[in-house]
């Protein structure tokens, strides 16, 4: 069969999902920018309105009933109607528009967060079911998202709704077989408060500074200090909530959600119990972000080069890594188990 045969037997079951509502949104556009609907702009913006926020995506619902589309895929396609109407529409005529603005987008979103932790939570049931142990809680996620969102923009949304679980999760961590703590022998966390002590009165200073320029200016600026405390606050308390450990004969080594390395055990040359200085350069890489400033008690060696994921999905090549082990002779006794060298 020739290939251009075969690339649109696959496409052939997306194209009325996709085609119809782009062709629907497509004359709606176009009908917006004629010169009919703008005499007829007072009669006619309230049924346009309707049409970009609630026909399109209930189309879109209703075609893919049947199909293997995740469900949400509406979020994205409802916010890209609101987008577009808001780019087409005159000012004068998006008074509705912005009522679906102010109480629909943010009920979609929290919609979404509340879908994306019950999936979630299905996720880990059916794994503790299945093989005896509850899997990482951002791993899950990422996997949740990943059928929703394309590429990175997956990592960025599974981030952004990590920090908010991780943040409000006030229960104690449970000790796992096998994994190993990297903060309470560390000066991290303190390190970590202190950023925290001196963001809260940077933005509180920054804000009656602005404020004697422009009170709006100021307080978009202390939302967004505000925003990035508490981002920073649930970072800081998934660090001793993700452990460094083996699963899958593989070694994990995650920092919180701000780097993850995970390794497969053949790949590994050695391990260096090591705390001499380690400059980082070329394939040379710290797991903690906070580079020299924090210390390690291990120096991994690898045969090829491995990727170490940091904040959001960025991505580096590493052949040499540095970790601290708050127990290192018992991660010392799970590296022998595991038939990995020490040195």
């Amino acid at each position: 069969m020739p290939k251009h045969s075969t690339i649109f037997l696959r496409i052939r079951p997306y194209l009325l999902p996709f085609g119809l509502p782009a062709l629907v949104l497509g004359s709606l556009s176009l009908f917006v920018l004629s010169p009919y609907f703008a005499l007829h702009q007072s009669d006619l913006a309230t049924a346009v309105t309707l049409d970009f926020v609630l026909t399109v995506p209930l189309l879109y619902l209703w075609l893919i009933r049947n199909k293997p589309i995740s469900k949400l895929s509406i979020s994205p396609l409802m916010i890209g109607c609101f987008l577009l109407a808001s780019f087409l529409l005159p000012a004068s005529a998006q008074g509705l528009l912005q009522q679906f603005k102010t109480y629909a987008l943010p009920i979609l979103e929290g919609g979404i967060l509340v879908y994306l932790f019950y999936q979630v939570r299905r996720t880990i049931a059916a794994f503790r079911i299945e093989r005896g142990h509850t899997p990482d809680f951002f791993d899950s996620l990422k996997a949740a998202c990943r059928k929703l969102f394309p590429g990175r923009i997956s990592t960025i949304m599974a981030t952004e709704a990590a920090v908010i679980y991780y943040g409000l999760n006030f229960s104690r961590p449970i000790p796992a077989e096998n994994a190993y703590t990297y903060h309470q022998k560390s000066d991290s966390l303190m390190m970590y408060g202190t950023f925290m002590g001196l963001l809260v009165l940077e933005t509180i200073g920054l804000h009656f500074l602005l404020s004697l320029w422009s009170e709006t200016f100021a307080l978009i600026v202390s939302i967004i200090g505000v925003y990035s405390l508490l981002q920073l606050f649930g970072m800081i308390r998934a660090i001793p909530r993700r452990l460094i450990r083996f699963e899958a004969r593989q070694l994990v080594l995650p920092y919180g959600l701000m780097a993850e390395a995970k390794v497969p055990i053949s790949q590994i040359l050695h391990i260096e119990a090591s705390r001499k200085s380690f400059p980082t350069g070329g394939l040379d890489r710290k797991l903690s972000p906070l580079g020299e400033f924090e210390s390690h008690n291990f120096i991994l060696h690898l045969q090829t080069p491995a990727i170490l994921e940091g904040l959001y999905g960025s991505k580096r090549e590493f052949t040499k890594l540095s970790f601290f082990v708050d127990d290192a002779a018992g991660f010392k006794e799970s590296l022998q188990q595991n038939g990995i060298r020490l040195i």
